[in-house]
């Protein structure tokens, strides 16, 4: 089913481009997740959000677990900016994943969705 939906909206997607290009308005179009074509200016993604949150809260980096729930292309310039990944989706072998670079810690949580990012945050707060 995600397979026509991700068709569908790729072409949504072309079509908004070009109307975007046609009024000189300089935003991208990127298919993201399970039901979304997300607006964004150039160059920004989950990194770039990453990058702003370890700015605000003054850690490296290298400090940053990043928590997705399907690790596929919407999730793809997070994965690569770190090195802590927790999911909290469907269960899939990080090892096979495209992604994947030697030395990267994943956190398979046990529950999905909100419910299993609160677990692992309070998890992570009675351990610091």
């Amino acid at each position: 089913a995600n397979g026509r939906g991700q068709e569908i909206r790729e072409r949504y997607k072309a079509f908004i481009e070009d109307k975007l290009l046609a009024a000189g308005i300089h935003l991208s179009a990127n298919v993201s997740g399970k039901s979304a074509i997300d607006l964004l200016l150039p160059g920004i993604d989950k990194s770039f959000g990453l990058a702003m949150m370890v700015i605000w809260f003054g850690v490296n980096l290298c400090q940053a677990i990043f928590t997705g729930d399907a690790f596929d292309r919407n999730d793809e310039a997070a994965f690569r900016a770190v090195w802590h990944l927790g999911n909290v989706g469907r269960l899939f072998d990080v090892l096979k994943s495209r992604l994947y670079r030697p030395g990267t810690r994943f956190y398979q949580l046990p529950d999905s969705g909100p419910r299993g990012f609160r677990q692992f945050a309070e998890a992570l707060l009675r351990a610091a």
